[in-house]
């Protein structure tokens, strides 16, 4: 399973299935757009709290 699969089928298919275990591929791809997002959220805000905050 690739990246954009695993995030396709996370997002689309089992975001709310509780029942049965993600393959182990499919939740470390999952893991990695996780954070990448994250931080891609992160770092717009950090740079807009230190400008607007002097």
């Amino acid at each position: 399973m690739g990246f954009t699969e695993a995030v396709r089928t996370v997002l689309k298919q089992k975001y709310a299935t509780f029942s049965g275990r993600a393959s182990r591929s499919e939740y470390w791809w999952f893991m990695l757009f996780y954070g990448l997002a994250l931080l891609a959220l992160i770092i717009p805000a950090f740079v807009l709290a230190f400008a607007f905050s002097g």
